[in-house]
């Protein structure tokens, strides 16, 4: 599938970056790593180490995605440009959902360093599939 950057372009979002492509497939596998990192602070409960992992995902998908189109972000990635995206090739409600799951975490920082009652463990997942979701449908673009 491809998609029209003009406008992220236009607005300045991101900038050419000859001959990015070949990029996206390795700069993706970063993403994954996080995604896996998360998941054994998951189970270490080092939730702080969590939320980076799963902001940092976020930004290596972005990037990947960008890459993919020979083109990287104007400046450092952001989760505003990610989440911008995501908005523009998948739609508000897919992204909203994404990324109100993602951001769900870090709203609840600081958490013990222990197990967590059912319902707030069951927010912290929801997180790290959030993050893990948006990796794989980059990795879907990037690889077909």
């Amino acid at each position: 599938m491809r998609r029209d950057w003009q406008r992220i372009v236009d607005e300045g979002h991101v900038v050419p970056y000859e001959d990015a492509q070949p990029l996206a497939k390795e700069h993706i596998r970063e993403g994954w790593d996080c995604c896996i990192r998360a998941r054994k602070y998951y189970s270490d409960a080092e939730y702080d180490k969590i939320d980076r992992e799963i902001r940092q995902a976020l930004l290596i998908a972005a990037e990947s995605l960008c890459y993919y189109e020979n083109l990287r972000p104007a400046e450092p990635a952001s989760l505003d440009l990610t989440e911008r995206l995501c908005r523009e090739f998948w739609g508000d409600q897919f992204a909203a959902h994404i990324f109100d799951r993602a951001y769900l975490l870090g709203g609840m920082l600081p958490l013990p360093r222990e197990s967590l009652p059912e319902e707030q463990a069951k927010l912290v997942r929801r997180s790290i599939s959030a993050s893990t979701e948006f990796v794989a449908l980059v990795e879907c673009s990037v690889f077909m």
